[in-house]
């Protein structure tokens, strides 16, 4: 007999064999969602999962190979060695339970993923020659190395691919679903190989030796089938155990979901029943969850005078549709709140249409909203009032903003019109004005304080409007200006004020002006008539009674004493009369001009008062029509007065001088100095007048004053046309 007829030739059952593709496929897919499982558990329930899986797993790899083998059959009878064959169970087991911690790992690196690729496809090798060595039968079994090599590769890539899809659906997302079945198509597939390429691996030879058979059962056909069919059921019950404690898992997350939500949510069924509320509802409405079980809705927490709108909201969900609305609600207490509300269409188990409705306390954005709302009024009314406007201007977007009030000064109907720098801005400024205010817009990014602005605006009507802009901005943390804000008046009523009171003070001023020169030149007749008329008369009587006098016989001694005594008081009265008219307009100032008549001033008042007065001029011929000198010399009259009366003064220091075309006159005394508030209290008539003096001439009156230091009046006139001090009026 030759060597080639010793060899066995081996046949497979292929009915087996698809019962072991089946197992394959379906222990890789307990593998993909046991995975899930092992990855989402913790503390003891990670461990109980880790074992449960692994023994699954394990039986699952385990029974498809031994269906596989079963599958192959022999012309002589065959037989396991049970000891060995829980020994490759274990195998089993101990591999899978190392797969399914790696993939349960927060990361998975590639060098993990190759080293525990090699530990897996090493126990599923050591399992499927394990089993085979099991094998009690007449013969002897011989391997080729090449196909055994071909298989442990195929054992670790089956194991490295089996992590990776494992590893990849462990997560579950539910839109993965027909992913998954395909990858556990692909494992088995993989699995199925490396078996068959294991089983192609061995060759039987007939063999006179004796097996060992103490320990050796037979598997019948129907043995075969029970072991499928037990392994089928053990997958079927870790997946069924998995889909359940994922669905315990998913119903507590969403309870929890239900419980934590930020807003009250209430649950009712297709009687508008309340099934559940969450502990928000119980904290806003004040009703805990036993109290609302079973009652309806509106019972609880709708006023009376708004169920007919809840009903008609609940019949459109019921119908449906989703709602959103705002309304009133009350609490346990009977206290009403506002709030927000979405009510949204369920199914229910019972096959209803269930409402979930949501609640949220709005009352704080109402009585904010309230606030706001009446804030803007009173600011509108306000703005109206004053006929100030807002606005704000974004230099990136160009976005313009106005108020109400800005819309109405502008001319613009807030309602129908977008506020718009080149649409309604720029086309109402006066055309005068425009290129001033375009510049200030390109310059705004590189201006970063607060400016103010004046200018004009067209109306439709053709009317024209002042109005005064404050501007400010607004900056990023850069520093850089983002925006423009500030405030628009319309000044047209104080302008047109403004105007009147200038021309008033101006009429006022030419009056006084007017009254002054008439003043002046009644004081002059009057000085003129009583030097020249009454003057005269008083010059004859005394010439008339000296002549009387001297034609009085001698012995009439009382009537001689007598005419003495009145050509004495005719002395005194010409003498009076002279200083009066003097007084009134002295002669010296329209004779001898503004240089001479201050100085006999000057003179005077020393003689007066005792107090010593200095006067310096400068060396050139300085000259003065009638009206500056005039004025001039009154300023000094006046100063010399307060010097008198209140200054407790000396010495005073007179300058007169022609400086950059103006006449100025300075007087400096060393009294005790005027103070700053009998300045501005305004009720010294004397410098009231001074000042009004210069001023009509288009000239100026300074007064300072130091405390114990004196005083200076220095009064500034411009020149007019000159006229020399010596001429003649």
């Amino acid at each position: 007999m030759t060597a080639q007829d010793l060899v066995l030739a081996g046949s497979y059952d292929y009915r087996v064999i698809a019962v072991s593709v089946v197992i394959a496929i379906a222990a890789s897919y307990a593998a993909l969602d046991l995975a899930g499982r092992v990855t989402a558990a913790r503390g003891w329930a990670w461990l109980a999962w880790l074992i449960g899986g692994a023994t699954a797993m394990g039986i699952g790899i385990w029974s498809m190979h031994y269906t596989g083998m079963l599958a192959f059959s022999l012309p002589i009878p065959i037989e396991y060695d049970w000891p060995t064959v829980l020994l490759s169970l274990l195998a089993g087991v101990l591999s899978s339970g190392f797969a399914l911690l790696v993939v349960s790992r927060g990361k998975m690196g590639a060098l993990r993923v190759v080293a525990a690729s090699i530990f897996m496809g090493g126990g599923i090798v050591a399992l499927h020659y394990t089993a085979m060595a099991a094998m009690r039968l007449a013969a002897m079994c011989r391997y080729s190395r090449p196909l055994v090599a071909l298989s442990v590769v195929l054992a670790i890539a089956c194991s490295l691919i089996s992590l990776w899809l494992a590893f990849l659906f462990r997560d579950e997302p539910t839109r993965w679903g027909l992913r998954k079945v395909a990858s556990a198509v692909l494992m088995g597939a993989a699995i199925f190989a490396m078996h068959y390429t294991a089983m192609a691996a061995a060759s039987f030879t007939r063999s006179a030796a004796i097996p060992d058979l103490s320990h050796a059962v037979s598997i019948s056909t129907l043995g075969t089938a029970g072991i499928a069919l037990a392994t089928l059921m053990v997958l079927g019950i870790a997946l069924l155990t998995s889909l359940v404690d994922r669905l315990q898992e998913q119903r507590a997350l969403l309870g929890e979901l239900f419980e934590q939500a930020p807003q009250a949510v209430v649950l009712m069924n297709g009687d508008n029943r309340v099934v559940r509320v969450n502990r928000e509802f119980t904290r806003i409405f004040g009703y805990a969850p036993r109290e609302t079980l079973g009652r309806r809705l509106s019972d609880l927490i709708v006023p009376a005078e708004f169920r007919e709108e809840f009903e008609r909201y609940t019949e459109l969900v019921a119908h449906g549709q989703r709602v959103e609305a705002e309304g009133v609600r009350q609490r346990e207490d009977g206290s009403r709140l506002y709030v927000s509300l979405v009510g949204v269409p369920v199914s229910m188990p019972s096959g209803q249409i269930g409402v979930y409705a949501i609640y949220r306390d709005i009352t704080e954005r109402k009585r904010a909203e309230e606030e706001l709302r009446r804030s803007e009024a009173y600011l509108a009314a306000g703005q109206k009032l004053s006929h100030t406007g807002s606005w704000a201007w974004n230099l990136s977007s160009g976005d313009l903003y106005w108020s109400q009030e800005t819309f109405r000064i502008f001319g613009f109907d807030a309602a129908k019109t977008k506020a718009s720098v080149a649409e309604t801005f720029l086309p109402r400024i006066h055309p005068e004005d425009r290129p001033r205010i375009e510049q200030a817009l390109r310059e705004a990014p590189m201006v970063a304080g607060n400016y103010e602005v004046d200018y004009r605006i067209v109306l439709p009507d053709g009317s024209v409007r002042h109005i005064h802009d404050v501007v400010y901005p607004l900056a990023n943390e850069a520093g850089q200006v983002v925006e423009r804000y500030g405030v628009v008046r319309d000044v047209t009523e104080g302008k047109q004020a403004e105007e009147q009171l200038r021309l008033s003070h101006d009429q006022l001023r030419a009056l006084t002006a007017q009254l002054q020169s008439v003043r002046e030149e009644e004081r002059t007749r009057v000085a003129r008539e009583i030097h020249d008329e009454l003057g005269q008369a008083l010059t004859a009587i005394k010439l008339d009674v000296t002549a009387l006098v001297r034609e009085l016989p001698e012995g009439r001694g009382p009537a001689v004493q007598r005419s003495q005594s009145i050509l004495k008081l005719l002395d005194e009265t010409i003498q009076s009369v002279q200083r009066i008219s003097t007084d009134l307009r002295p002669g010296i100032l329209d004779d001898l001009g503004l240089a001479a008549a201050l100085e006999w001033a000057a003179e005077e008042f020393e003689a007066r008062t005792g107090t010593k007065c200095r006067i310096s001029m400068s060396d050139e011929d300085i000259t003065a029509d009638p009206d500056r000198a005039t004025a001039l010399f009154r300023i000094f009259q006046e100063t010399l007065t307060n010097v008198a009366r209140h200054a407790k003064a000396s010495e005073v220091n007179v300058r007169l001088a022609s400086e950059n075309g103006e006449l100025v006159l300075e007087v400096r005394d060393n009294g005790q100095g005027i103070q700053a508030e009998q300045l501005s209290t305004g009720k010294s008539l004397g410098i009231l007048g001074m000042r009004e003096r210069a001023r009509l001439l288009g000239g100026d009156l300074i007064i300072q004053g130091v405390p114990g230091g004196g005083t200076t009046v220095i009064a500034r006139i411009p020149r007019a046309e000159a006229q020399s001090i010596g001429t003649a009026k």
